[in-house]
This record gives structure tokens, sequence and C-alpha cells, in this order.
């Protein structure tokens, strides 16, 4: 069983402090979970330090909330986590866009977490190299989706969250196409009032549920072939 630790109502030195006290000790290598939430100095601190969690190699789960962190950090600053964390969250920030490369190594990352920030724009192959199963990026300012923003997911993704992304709007064509998509929520496209064309082909749904396109009254074009359906 591992330890878990929570920092809250802190700033950047003190969290920096106490993980250099527990790295002195043998509890680095049982910590499993750490939780930051409401940072007292990122007004200033736009991202962590590179090299913050280096020797924390156990550690699965890092969970950040609450601050006006700007930016998921760099390559660096998830040194040492490669081969453990499998859950990252930045909910409740400032985050405005995810580089490329930031988390192209967390090999065994599964849930990538990064609601209610604001970001504006999601890149092609912004998650490449990643094995998510999940992927919230609900209550965003999401207006444009590159045409391969979710490449490198195909075989892996269960679970998209876009909800509450006021800016999409006037998105007209939505392609999730060759994922690994299992089911769409009743609620999954409430924004999406412009949509007509929305493309779901080569995933895994089994089912799809009449209410999940009543709010998009201008829907055209649905393509579900390649699933698992078996009532329409």
């Amino acid at each position: 069983m591992g330890v878990f630790v929570e920092c809250s109502s802190t700033d950047i030195k003190q969290i920096n402090d106490t993980l250099k006290i527990l790295n002195n000790s043998t509890d680095s290598q049982k910590i499993r979970s750490l939780s930051i939430y409401s940072l007292s100095d990122t007004g200033s601190v736009k991202q962590l330090p590179d090299f913050l969690f280096q020797t924390f190699n156990a550690l699965s789960e890092l969970h950040i909330s609450k601050t006006n962190l700007s930016s998921i950090g760099t390559q660096q600053t998830y040194s040492g986590l490669e081969n453990s964390l499998q859950s990252l969250s930045f909910v409740n920030s400032k985050i405005s866009t995810i580089p490329k490369t930031t988390l192209n190594k967390l090999i065994k990352l599964k849930s990538f977490d990064v609601q209610s920030n604001q970001i504006d724009v999601l890149d092609s192959y912004a998650f490449y190299g990643l094995p998510l199963r999940i992927l919230n990026l609900q209550n965003n300012l999401i207006k444009k989706i590159q045409e391969f923003a979710f490449g490198g997911l195909e075989n892996t993704l269960e679970e998209l969250i876009l909800n509450g992304n006021r800016r999409l709007r006037k998105l007209s064509t939505l392609k999730m196409q060759n994922n690994q998509i299992n089911q769409i929520p009743d609620d999954g496209f409430t924004r999406f009032t412009l949509l007509e064309t929305l493309d779901l082909q080569s995933n895994r749904i089994r089912h799809l549920n009449s209410r999940s396109f009543l709010t998009m009254p201008k829907l055209k074009i649905l393509y579900c072939s390649n699933n698992l359906l078996t009532v329409i």
C-alpha cells in the first residue's frame, strides 16, 4: 500500500522543500499519489519547476488544481515519472496549450484531465505516444480541433469528454474515427448546435442513444460504420 500526500494552500517553495525532505527519507519510494491545490504564489509562477518529481519514481497519480498555472510544464518537469505515472490532472487552472512533446515519454499514462482551463486549440498529434484511455477536456475555450488532434490514440482511447466548450458552438465537422470510444453520453454534444458532420467510424460503440443527438438540429451526416452496433 502506498503513501498519499496532499499539499494545499501553499506555495512552490514550500512544496519543493517538502519534497526534498521526503526525498531524504524512505518515503519517497512509497508515495503513490500527490495532490497539489490552491497554490498561493502562482501569479508569478506559470509552471512547475523542472525535475520537481525526479526521485519519486513510484508516483502513479499527480493531481493539481485551483492554480494560476498557465503551462503543464516541460518534458523535464516529469523526469523520473516516465515508467510510473498513470493519472495526471490540471483542473481549474489557466492552462492554455498542450505542447506536443511535453508528455510523450509518460508511457504508462492512462488518464489526462485538463478540465476547466483556457485551452483554445488542439494541435495535430497533441497526445501522440500516450496510451490514454480517458481524456477530459471539458469546460475549456476550445474553438479549433486540428484534423489529427487525437492521432496516436486510435488503439487506446475509450472516453473523450469535450462538453462545456462554449467556443465550439460554431463547430460544423467533428472527426473522432479510429479510436476505442465505446459509448456516447447523452450530454456528450450539448454545445455542438451547428454540427453538420460527425464521424464516429471504427470505434467500439455498441449503442447509440437518440438523446445523444437531440442538441444537434443541423446534423446531416453521421458516419458510424465499423463499430459494434447491433441496433440503431
